[in-house]
């Protein structure tokens, strides 16, 4: 058999590929260490390809800290979304939801800022937040619990951080409409 021999070629050059790429995530790794962006820098990726985050900063009970997913700090009303027509988002109110799908996109034509319990990077409503340019922050654990109907907030998508402005509540109206 004239081929008998490299039936293992492929396999070993995915493994090369796969090397390339830990080496490259390794010495990513190691910089943020240095830059103190990471707390262990050599366990950043497993065997099985799984990323560990460095772990979440406690919240105060006025600031939610989750993950940062679309650029940007504004303010304003919560608006807490269970279903996609359980009501209807008033323009520059912030959509707060466990998580979103196709379906809930017209409401993000609205939304000042998004504000999602579960999901990542690739998540559905992550997406249409960078696509939209609307500040979005992921992972807020209990935001449908713990943000209220009205409570002005500030979202910060760059920090991953959701701040409830209590002082606000004696201010006009209108900074948050």
């Amino acid at each position: 058999m004239l081929l008998g021999g490299d039936r293992e070629t492929p396999k070993h050059y995915v493994i090369k590929v796969i090397d390339l790429f830990r080496g490259r995530a390794l010495a990513l790794a190691g910089a943020f260490g240095s830059a103190g962006r990471l707390d262990v820098s050599e366990q950043i990726i497993d065997s099985r390809g799984r990323i560990f985050f460095p772990p979440r900063r406690a919240s105060a009970d006025e600031v939610l800290i989750g993950v940062p997913i679309s650029p940007g700090l504004v303010q304003g009303r919560v608006k807490v979304f269970r279903h996609a027509t359980e009501k209807k988002l008033l323009p520059g109110e912030i959509l707060v939801a466990r998580a979103t799908v196709p379906s809930w996109t017209p409401l993000f034509i609205d939304a000042r800022g998004i504000t999602l319990e579960m999901g990542g990077a690739l998540q559905h409503g992550a997406v249409v937040a960078r696509e939209y340019g609307i500040p979005c922050v992921s992972g807020l654990d209990d935001a449908t619990s713990r943000l209220q109907d009205g409570q002005p907030v500030e979202v910060d998508g760059s920090n991953g951080a959701v701040r409830v402005l209590e002082h606000a509540r004696e201010e006009s109206h209108t900074r948050f409409v």
